[in-house]
C-alpha cells in the first residue's frame, strides 16, 4: 500500500533504488514519468562525472567550485536557491579556554569570515550573523554583522589573560597555550578549506589551530561526547522556529542538540516563553531578544547561510526545484520531446 505517486520496485544496498509508477495515486495521470532510479553515488567527482556524460539526469547537490562549469554546459540546468543550511565553528563551551565570552568574541572578531566565504563558496552563500536564518520571519533585521578586527580581538583576549608572556608567539594564560584542535569531517573539502583558512588567521593573534580529519561516524559520536575542543559543523533549519533543542540548556538524560554546552539562564527563560507564545507579534520581540543575548555570547562563530545547488539535464521539464526540496513535485516531471 502507498499514499505517493511511486512505490519501490527494486533496491539493491548501496547501489541503486527504483520507484515506479504506482497506477492507484490518486492524483492521475500523474505522475508522468514510468520510473525513477536512485543511484548511490557517495563521491561528487563520480556524480558529476555521469551527469556530464548523460548517465545521470539530476545531482542534489553541486559543489560550489563546480558551478560555473555545469551552468556552462548546454545540456544541463543549475538551480540555485537558498537553502536552510547554515554553517558555524562551534566552540565546546565546557572547556576552560573557551567559556569567557569575551575570548568566543575575539574567535569571532580574528576569523576574515567575509573572506572564508567568498573564498569558498565562491559567491553562492552569505555571511550568517545569528541563530535564526536571515531568510526567516522571525530574524532579527537590527542585528549587526560582526567585523573582521583584529586589533579588537586581540584587546578582548588580553583582558581574559592571554598574553604572549614568552615571546614564542603563542598565547598563553595559566601556563598552558592558546592551542586546540579544529575537527572537521574528512570526506569534506569544503570544511578543509575553512579550516586552514580559519588556522592563518588565528594564527595572527596567536593561537595555534590544529585541523583534525575526522571520519564522519567517529565525528558525530564525539561531538555528541562532547570530546571536541571546536568543531566545523553546519544545521539544516527547520521551517518552524523552536530555538530549544539547540541552545537551551541541556538537562541530563534528555536529548538536545546543544553539543556545544551552551547555557544562558536568561536565554532558556526567554526560549520557553517565546515557544508557547500564540501571537507572532510578541513571540517576535522575544526571538528578537533571544537573537541579541545569543549573538553577544558567541557560544558559536556563525560563518555563513549557503546557497543549494541542484544541476538537472535540460530535457527534464516541470521540475519547480526550491527550499521545499529538490523532488517535492516529483509528480509533475516529464521529459521534453
Amino acid at each position: 500500500m502507498t499514499g505517493g505517486p511511486f512505490r519501490l520496485a527494486a533496491h539493491i544496498p548501496q547501489q541503486t533504488i527504483v520507484l515506479q509508477r504506482d497506477p492507484t495515486y490518486w492524483n492521475a495521470p500523474r505522475p508522468y514519468l514510468d520510473r525513477l532510479v536512485f543511484r548511490i553515488l557517495p563521491d561528487m567527482a563520480g556524480q558529476l562525472a555521469q551527469l556530464f556524460a548523460g548517465d545521470v539526469d539530476v545531482v542534489p547537490s553541486v559543489a560550489p567550485q563546480e558551478a560555473d562549469r555545469v551552468a556552462a554546459d548546454p545540456d544541463l540546468r543549475l538551480v540555485e536557491y537558498p537553502s536552510r543550511l547554515w554553517g558555524l565553528v562551534g566552540w565546546n563551551n565546557r572547556r576552560s579556554m573557551f567559556a569567557d565570552r569575551r575570548v568566543r568574541r575575539a574567535l569571532s572578531l580574528g576569523i576574515n569570515r567575509k573572506a572564508l566565504v567568498d573564498t569558498v563558496f565562491r559567491g553562492h552563500a552569505k555571511l550568517a550573523t545569528g541563530p535564526i536564518l536571515s531568510s526567516m520571519w522571525a530574524f532579527d533585521r537590527s542585528l549587526p554583522q560582526l567585523p573582521y578586527d583584529q586589533a579588537q580581538a586581540a584587546a578582548l583576549l588580553a583582558q581574559a589573560g592571554w598574553r604572549d608572556s614568552n615571546g614564542d608567539g603563542i598565547l598563553e594564560r595559566d601556563g598552558k597555550p592558546f592551542a586546540f584542535d579544529l575537527l572537521y569531517p574528512a570526506a569534506n573539502t569544503l570544511r578543509r578549506e575553512m579550516a586552514l583558512l580559519i588556522q592563518a588567521d588565528l594564527a595572527r593573534l596567536g593561537i595555534k589551530v590544529r585541523p583534525v580529519q575526522v571520519e564522519f561516524t567517529s565525528l558525530i559520536a564525539r561531538v555528541e561526547a562532547g570530546d571536541f575542543d571546536a568543531v566545523l559543523w553546519a544545521w539544516e533549519e527547520a521551517t518552524k522556529i523552536d530555538l530549544t533543542s539547540t541552545w537551551s540548556t541541556p538537562s541530563p538524560g534528555q536529548g538536545s542538540n546543544n553539543f556545544i554546552g551552551y547555557s544562558n539562564p536568561e536565554v532558556d527563560r526567554m526560549i520557553a516563553i517565546a515557544r508557547e507564545e500564540p501571537d507572532y507579534t510578541r513571540a517576535k520581540v522575544l526571538l528578537d531578544r533571544i537573537q541579541e543575548a545569543i549573538v553577544a555570547d558567541q557560544p558559536v562563530t556563525f560563518l555563513y547561510e549557503a546557497n543549494r545547488l541542484v544541476a538537472t539535464s535540460r530535457r527534464l521539464e516541470g521540475a519547480d526545484i526550491n527550499a521545499a526540496g529538490v523532488f517535492f513535485n516529483i509528480d509533475d516531471w516529464y521529459w521534453s520531446r
